[in-house]
């Protein structure tokens, strides 16, 4: 550098310049790494990852209307169903009132008239309908690609017998729930204003189940670890206003039945700790890493030993403790090993706990984006394969109770007993809503047609309800004709008393 000696001063301002220029250029320099690390945070290199994710609920609303039957014939999805078209509602379980969001596709479509048939396509479409909307508005609107992407794989990745157990009012949470977080990362560092729009989720979150609160408890502290928004009172404020809200109903609200239940159960884990890999829900966990969740286990250490690498502790233990925690709740509170498409809605949060850190943390890594494409392809294509071959116990299912419509056609009377002992209630897996599923089976063809048969536990007197002869009779009591007199869908004819039918003429 050339100093001159006649004018110090002039030297000094233009040292002053320089290095005010050189600030300036490093602020800017900085300004627009940030741009760029927080652009790769919520968009991708490759246009063709959100394509793949519009690929793949495409492909699932097409699974979900060549299965419709089968995903509606389910004992919780048809009862559903049915009160529905009885009630006129939305018929609103158990509190859970964020179901709404799929319930009312059916409701509309009774309320417009359609058919029996469109009804129960509708109703299964919803499910995936929802959360594809839900990603199409963090796709086109708040520009977040990677919680678009944490949704995909939410619906993917663990999902397999629940494409055909559909109505889970937890998977239905956990959808809202990852569409939250997706508005919080974008809008990071939190405002008041962000407040107003996001605080009322909060509720209905918490409403749709009572495990809810874990996967919105791991996504804040999730983000709260990169962001260090544990210090930002916006950011506090959404867990202390979740812990409130979860005070009021557990605390003040009346509790209600079913989650009575639930929480009873949950008491077990205290007990089952000390022999958790003995237990049979365990046993069949393992199984099912084998069977239907392959991807888990890699995902799983992989994104462990990246966080290792990297020293990220606080990752680490956030990841390990979940997922270790949360599999000895559901174990040990199903110890004996529930079936698997019940169970399977519990450990689909999984998929939060690998999906988060693998779109948020790993994949920006992982550039040029061609790898990340044929990476996120090749593990939605393998299993979408695998959720469409699942179909066949439940066509067996549905075939069964359609075979079994067809035969009693040629008996006097429309409606038939049977005690589920003598039903191959093995492959039928539940047998509860089979008045439900044979009336709107049989009913698909014209509401002159119905037909129907219920199944009995042995346990369960069956004497009184066979005095009825002008009424469905369901799990839940006898209802009378007078309540379908109006009913476009379901015209009661037969006044005769239900038929037994004996092990001999039941089908195997």
């Amino acid at each position: 550098m050339t100093v001159n000696l006649d004018n110090p001063d002039k030297n000094g301002q233009g040292n002053a310049h320089r290095v005010n220029n050189s600030l300036k250029f490093h602020y800017l320099a900085r300004q627009i790494s940030c741009s760029v690390i927080m652009r790769q945070a919520f968009q991708f290199q490759s246009k063709y990852i959100a394509l793949l994710g519009y690929a793949s609920f495409l492909v699932l609303c097409l699974l979900a209307g060549i299965f419709y039957l089968e995903r509606m014939t389910m004992a919780d999805a048809i009862f559903q169903t049915f009160a529905i078209i009885k009630d006129q509602d939305l018929a609103i379980q158990v509190g859970r009132f964020g179901s709404a969001i799929t319930k009312i596709f059916p409701l509309v479509a009774v309320k417009l008239g359609l058919s029996l048939n469109s009804v129960l396509l509708l109703y299964s479409l919803s499910f995936v309908i929802y959360p594809l909307l839900l990603y199409w508005i963090l796709i086109r609107w708040v520009k977040n690609e990677s919680m678009g992407l944490v949704l995909v794989f939410f619906f993917t990745l663990l999902a397999a017998h629940t494409f055909y157990w559909i109505q889970s009012e937890l998977l239905q949470g956990c959808a809202l729930i990852i569409f939250f977080y997706g508005l919080v990362s974008k809008w990071q560092p939190l405002h008041f204003r962000h407040l107003a729009l996001l605080l009322p989720f909060v509720p209905i979150i918490v409403f749709f189940h009572p495990l809810a609160f874990i996967p919105f408890m791991f996504l804040w502290c999730f983000f709260a670890i990169d962001q260090k928004s544990w210090k930002k009172l916006p950011y506090l404020s959404l867990l202390v206003f979740c812990i409130a809200v979860l005070g009021y109903k557990h605390l003040i609200m009346p509790p209600n039945y079913y989650d009575s239940g639930s929480i009873k159960l949950s008491t077990n884990i205290f007990e089952q700790i000390g022999n958790i890999f003995q237990l049979s829900s365990t046993k069949n966990f393992l199984r099912f890493l084998v069977t239907d969740y392959y991807f888990f286990p890699p995902l799983f250490f992989i994104v462990l030993s990246f966080y290792i690498i990297h020293k990220q502790w606080l990752k680490v233990g956030l990841v390990f403790f979940a997922t270790i925690g949360f599999l000895i709740l559901i174990n040990g509170t199903f110890f004996w090993g529930a079936d698997q498409y019940y169970i399977e809605s519990f450990y689909q949060i999984l998929t939060i706990f690998v999906a988060t850190p693998l779109v948020f943390d790993l994949l920006p890594r992982w550039q040029p984006h061609r790898k990340v494409v044929l990476l996120v392809a090749g593990l939605l294509i393998i299993r979408l394969f695998h959720i469409g071959l699942l179909h066949a116990p439940y066509s067996q299912r549905l075939q069964w109770i359609q075979t079994m419509l067809d035969k009693t056609k040629d008996y006097p009377g429309t409606k038939f007993m049977m005690d589920r002992e003598d039903t191959p209630h093995q492959k039928l897996m539940l047998t509860w809503g089979s008045s439900y599923e044979t009336l709107m089976l049989s009913a698909l063809q014209s509401p002159d047609s119905t037909r129907t048969f219920i199944i009995v536990d042995p346990n369960v007197p069956a004497e009184e309800l066979l005095k009825e002869n002008k009424a469905f009779l369901t799990p839940y009591g006898a209802l009378h004709y007078k309540y379908f007199e109006d009913s476009p869908y379901f015209h009661f004819r037969d006044t005769g008393f239900y038929q037994v039918l004996g092990r001999e003429e039941i089908l195997e």
